[in-house]
């Protein structure tokens, strides 16, 4: 016998513990992307939520998002300007961090930082400040 859960999506709450932040001001813009396409252009972000940059360590709460696989990826928009400010050759001047304990060194691919929501959920993210 079908039960009416197995008929409908499952939706999971996901919590992200943001450390290394400098608490600066400004906010923390975090977009959550379910696939490499839409990895690859904010604008495809399957959900975003913006928190005020107030203390070195913080947690995001998002509640019942769809199951799948995701990665996120989360900014530090010191300068309230809703984007990543970069220098003059494309480095980023404000921090920036990925799910899936991401390497800086490299540009992130959806594999690299990708996870499967399949529960309730806490991950980790750690911030990179490349300037001062």
């Amino acid at each position: 016998m079908l039960s009416f859960g197995s008929l409908f999506s499952q939706n999971h709450n996901l919590e992200l513990y943001i450390t290394n932040c400098r608490a600066t001001g400004g906010n923390l813009k975090v977009a959550a992307f379910k696939g490499e396409h839409d990895f690859k252009a904010k604008e495809n972000a399957s959900f975003r939520k913006s928190v005020e940059a107030n203390d070195s360590s913080l947690i995001v709460h998002l509640w019942k998002i769809p199951q799948g696989k995701y990665a996120i990826a989360v900014f530090h928009d010191q300068n309230k300007d809703n984007k990543l400010n970069t220098n003059d050759i494309g480095i980023p001047s404000e921090g920036f961090g990925f799910s899936g304990n991401y390497s800086i060194f490299k540009k992130p691919k959806f594999k690299d930082c990708s996870f499967e929501l399949s529960s309730d959920t806490s991950i980790i993210i750690n911030m990179h400040y490349l300037w001062n």
